[in-house]
């Protein structure tokens, strides 16, 4: 019986990537070499030859017209590298299959094919790439480019912060914004932690980044309303109860069009894995989109069923998969975690404590930065406003500290107290 024939491979061909890239490579200048060792024909089935009289003819000899930066050819190399392990995939899947239909075969025969398969595709995996071993002067020039970038974008924007902006000054002032690791949020419940890592995740939005938001507590729809309000000042409960404004709804919704169009969100249950998480963020981001935003409401929800018995182990696991993800997208992972009953002090609204985190243990190891929102002892709100406190708990590269925030329940917004 013969394998009906299908060119699987040619569905994981993107011409318009490969032009992208190749064109930006042309025109990079001094940073030519050093890319083009990254570069091979096998990257460019639509452009092969393309990419080897580029590669003959050295740099544009007009310079750099078209400006990438590093972020930008990492995201583009990247993608290309995985529609090539995609191809791989189904070029072995055809050879599998004729195997599988030739009778003449003998079982053997397919598994030793099956085991070789298995063997290469893990050896060719974009995954395993990462652990390339890079010189000193490679990573030395790398970030001299870096450091130029971002004296040129602060001189352009006039902004000390380079990551993501979170939208609460201070807290970027400590952080420099949300740069691609780990970043947990913790709370006890009530206190606010979704609505809060809701508002990051709309002013990442606003400010121009993709964002993919994961909940697993609150439905999709629900969360929009809710940013919806928050925008309108007005209440998620009286549009529900049939007491909205809808002239005041579609005018908010067609003011904030174009950064609603950039945030996406994904309903997570125990079937929901990491890797499908980033299909769906790098589809977001685009080849050369700048680094983008993922936000994971809540981490414990998200680690059940991932295998162990225990909590506490698969919350570690997920931790880990998440800093993983965030390093192989570039981008930063926000994941609200809950704080442990018997030592988040809950009846005083939660405790600035690393090690109040639930199911601590390597999650506090694992992140970037640690905040936790409490509820400070000499607070005095005023009702419907709480006056709560956010501690940056940790921070890997930078300055640890605090800073009050008054929260609205009723309309869902967080503002800095000054």
């Amino acid at each position: 019986m013969a394998l009906r024939e299908y060119e699987l491979e040619q569905e994981f061909v993107d011409p318009s990537s490969e032009q992208d890239l190749l064109l930006a490579w042309s025109e990079s200048g001094s940073d030519f070499d050093l890319l083009g060792q990254r570069l091979d024909p096998a990257l460019f089935p639509a452009c092969t030859d393309q990419f080897l009289a580029i590669r003959k003819a050295g740099p544009h000899p007009v310079g750099k017209t078209l400006y990438w930066s590093q972020q930008q050819f990492e995201t583009s190399i990247s993608h290309l590298r995985l529609l090539l392990h995609r191809r791989l995939i189904a070029r072995l899947q055809h050879r599998l299959g004729e195997l599988l239909f030739d009778r003449e075969q003998s079982s053997d025969v397919f598994l030793q094919a099956l085991e070789s398969s298995a063997k290469m595709l893990r050896e060719s995996s974009p995954s395993q790439r990462g652990f390339r071993a890079r010189s000193a002067t490679e990573l030395a020039s790398q970030n001299l480019a870096m450091a130029t970038e971002r004296i040129e974008l602060r001189r352009l924007t006039g902004q000390p912060v380079m990551g993501i902006p979170s939208g609460l000054k201070r807290l970027d002032h400590l952080t420099n914004g949300w740069f691609p690791g780990l970043h947990v949020l913790a709370a006890g419940p009530g206190a606010g932690k979704t609505t809060l890592a809701l508002q990051f995740a709309a002013h990442a939005a606003a400010t121009g980044s993709p964002v993919l938001f994961v909940t697993y507590e609150n439905s999709a729809s629900n969360l929009v309303l809710k940013l919806l309000c928050a925008r309108s000042s007005g209440s998620p409960n009286d549009v529900e109860r049939g007491f909205g404004d809808m002239e005041l709804l579609k005018h908010t919704i067609a003011e904030n069009a174009p950064w609603l169009a950039r945030l996406s969100f994904i309903e997570g249950d125990s079937r929901l894995r990491s890797s499908a998480v980033e299909e769906q963020m790098r589809s977001l981001m685009g080849p050369h989109s700048q680094p983008g935003l993922i936000v994971f409401d809540y981490l414990q929800r998200a680690a059940h069923g991932l295998g162990y018995d225990q909590l506490r182990q698969n919350v570690s696991l997920l931790s880990g998969e998440l800093r993983d993800l965030s390093l192989r997208l570039n981008c930063a992972v926000i994941a609200i975690s809950s704080q442990n009953r018997s030592s988040g002090d809950y009846g005083r609204g939660g405790t600035a404590q690393l090690d109040s985190l639930k199911e601590s243990g390597d999650l506090e190891y694992s992140a970037d930065t640690v905040t936790l929102l409490t509820v400070p002892v000499e607070a005095n709100p005023v009702p419907p406003t709480r006056e709560l406190e956010l501690k940056l708990a940790k921070n890997r590269f930078g300055s640890v500290g605090s800073l009050r925030v008054i929260f609205r329940p009723d309309t869902g917004t967080f503002r800095e107290k000054f």
